[in-house]
């Protein structure tokens, strides 16, 4: 399971996201952005589950967006298109939409597809928090009000997301690659790598602990590749 989080600020929106790619047995097949956006307008999109079908998702909406305005993509295209979603029965993919609207200023919306995650739902949210490895506690003790300063995942976002990444979900570590930030203002666009971690490697398992696999999770590594 990966890891993102979205905060809506007043002039603008952010979404931290690590580079992960991996298959059903943990090991890493890929390092990419998990952030697809308009080059054109001012809309970001990420998610965390098959990361196929959140990038299909992903780029209908944009591009719905790009075919009239974002204010149309939200409003009148998003309620439908969520409901074909469920209709067809995707399951275990969330995502989080950032905007900045032609009315509205800077937007924050979420939906889950249900399964894994949780119950189907799409709502506008302040802050989006898809990080299976820390607890609501821990979070609120890291960082609480200061997701609502402009500056926190600026200054803070790589700090948070190693200790996201340095935490097993079900046995296995699952963020990695890179940590980008991603953010959406009146004027477009911009994603930046924070920091990368050169340890984690396409075919091996991540392990933020450093530590060597042995002769046989070697093997088991390449067969996984």
């Amino acid at each position: 399971m990966s890891a993102f989080i979205a905060v809506k600020h007043p002039h603008r929106v952010q979404l931290l996201t690590d580079g992960a790619r991996y298959d059903r047995d943990h090991v890493l097949t890929g390092i990419v952005s998990k952030v697809w956006s308009s080059s054109i307008l001012p809309i970001a999109v990420t998610g965390r589950g098959n990361l196929k079908i959140v990038e299909h998702i992903a780029r209908e909406i944009i591009a719905e967006a790009e075919a009239d305005s974002v204010d149309h993509a939200i409003e009148t295209h998003l309620p439908e298109y969520v409901e074909d979603i469920k209709a067809a029965g995707v399951k275990d993919c969330d995502l989080a939409i950032a905007v900045y609207s032609e009315t509205a200023g800077p937007s924050l919306y979420f939906f889950d597809t249900g399964g894994e995650f949780g119950t189907f739902k799409f709502q506008s949210q302040d802050i989006v928090w898809c990080a299976a490895e820390l607890t609501g506690k821990e979070l609120y003790d890291l960082a609480g009000a200061r997701f609502l300063d402009e500056t926190y995942l600026d200054d803070k976002g790589a700090d948070l997301m190693e200790l996201i990444r340095s935490k097993p979900t079900q046995g296995h570590f699952s963020v990695g690659g890179h940590c980008q930030l991603t953010t959406v203002t009146a004027e477009g666009v911009e994603t930046v790598t924070l920091r990368r971690w050169p340890h984690d490697r396409v075919g091996s398992r991540i392990d933020p602990t450093g530590k060597p696999m042995n002769r046989r999770e070697r093997r088991a590594a390449r067969r996984a590749a």
